[in-house]
């Protein structure tokens, strides 16, 4: 079975308040096959969460209304073997969740093939 077979119907959830950002990482994750489910808050995603366990949660740290890291800490409360990688594109704020050892830090701009090796 091929890794594309694979992927096929598996969910990705994204987080991120920027629009553009979301749309780009959601269309890339379709590209590769994946089903992806994008909110701007993660907020709505602790709702989704419960719904259909995804694959991974790709989850903005610098999110407007709550900080990604405290969505991650809630995240992990409601569902303890979900995957969530955080992403910043700040250095420091990814050495922080690092710290926290809440889950994959990666920095962005993410690549296709670093998006790919992920999922």
């Amino acid at each position: 079975m091929t890794a594309l077979q694979q992927s096929v119907g598996k969910l990705v959830i994204i987080v991120d308040d920027d629009e553009d950002q979301r749309s780009e990482m959601l269309f890339s994750v379709e590209m590769l096959g994946f089903r992806g489910l994008a909110f701007a808050t993660g907020e709505e995603m602790l709702g989704a969460l419960l719904d259909e366990p995804p694959h991974v949660v790709l989850l903005d740290i610098n999110l407007y209304a709550r900080d990604g890291i405290r969505i991650a800490e809630m995240a992990t409360h409601l569902n303890h073997k979900v995957r969530i990688c955080l992403l910043s594109g700040s250095a420091e704020r990814c050495r922080e969740a690092r710290d926290r050892q809440l889950g994959e830090v990666y920095e962005k701009p993410m690549s296709l093939e670093l998006l790919r090796h992920i999922l």
